[in-house]
């Protein structure tokens, strides 16, 4: 009589299985953590443009309550800081209100518009700060409303617009050091 040899199935899995998995599950952790930084920084970026044009709109908003046309190929720029507040302008003196109509500047006049504080922070800039908070305690200036005489790269190739001060200039890198980064 032959005697059989009962097959004993494994309860269990072997070291070189879990290995196995371990490896796997990491390499796609690391894959899906470096895909979650860029759609981070992308999103970051984009809100960015978003808070440009906002911008942008409460100027044209501005202008037609005011009756005001700013000429293209003026050459002129408003400077904001992360408040609203405007600290900087140049060639504003273009701006001439019609006949009988009486211009009051004030330095919050586009921040009163947009009624939104945000709005005058790049968010790229509030997380490298750590926080909306650290921006506004210390007020730095953040965006600049332009009108050039040729189209400019850094307003997207347009004569007018609003570009990020940080990430955003002609030439200038994104936060993480790449053209793909920067707020153009």
């Amino acid at each position: 009589m032959s005697q059989g040899r009962e097959v004993v199935s494994p309860h269990g899995f072997t070291a070189i299985e879990i290995v196995v998995v371990i490896v796997i599950i990491t390499v796609l952790s690391i894959m899906g953590v470096s895909k979650y930084n860029e759609l981070t920084i992308a999103s970051r970026r984009e809100s960015c443009l978003a808070n440009a044009q906002t911008i942008d709109k409460a100027i044209a908003a501005w202008e037609s309550q005011n009756k005001v046309t700013i000429p293209r190929g003026a050459a002129l720029s408003i400077t904001f800081d992360s408040n609203g507040t405007i600290t900087a302008s140049s060639g504003t003196e273009k701006l001439a209100p019609p006949p009988g109509a009486e211009l009051k500047p004030r330095s919050t006049v586009i921040a009163d518009l947009v009624k939104a504080p945000n709005v005058f922070v790049c968010p790229e800039r509030a997380y490298a700060r750590g926080g909306i908070s650290h921006i506004h305690s210390v007020p730095e200036d953040e965006y600049t409303f332009l009108i050039t005489e040729t189209v400019d790269p850094s307003i997207r190739n347009k004569t007018r617009g609003v570009v990020c001060i940080h990430y955003g200039a002609s030439g200038k890198m994104g936060p993480d050091d790449t053209p793909y980064s920067a707020h153009r």
